[in-house]
């Protein structure tokens, strides 16, 4: 695995310890990047704890596409602003690195770095 820097350890960390999606109120624009560049969801939900509670044991279905997460075992649901296109493209993925490798590496993406002048 590459090294990486202390900002990254934290969406790192929570990703392989098994979750599968991030939802707060809202996040330091460097822990929104790195998560997803990792392929780590996060979900920017103000409304978090004032009209959509979520508690320990609950489980939670969120739809990328449509902003909408639903809390399982309530049934009380709420949407959240769909991820940009870019966003959904590099979760889709699975990380920064994947998405680059699956559109041929920087070369492809940007060919100025494959043939300097």
């Amino acid at each position: 695995m590459p090294k990486s820097t202390s900002r990254e350890q934290a969406p790192l960390a929570l990703k392989h310890s098994g979750v599968s999606a991030v939802l707060a109120r809202s996040f330091a624009r460097i822990f929104y990047r790195n998560a997803i560049n990792i392929g780590l969801p996060v979900i920017e939900l103000p409304e978090l704890n004032h009209t959509f509670m979520v508690k320990t044991g609950d489980q939670l279905q969120v739809n990328l596409s449509t902003g909408e997460i639903v809390n399982l075992h309530l049934g009380h649901s709420v949407s959240a602003r769909p991820l940009p296109p870019i966003m959904a493209s590099i979760l889709s993925a699975g990380g920064l690195t994947q998405l680059i490798a699956s559109q041929g590496g920087w070369g492809e993406l940007m060919p100025s770095l494959s043939h300097p002048s």
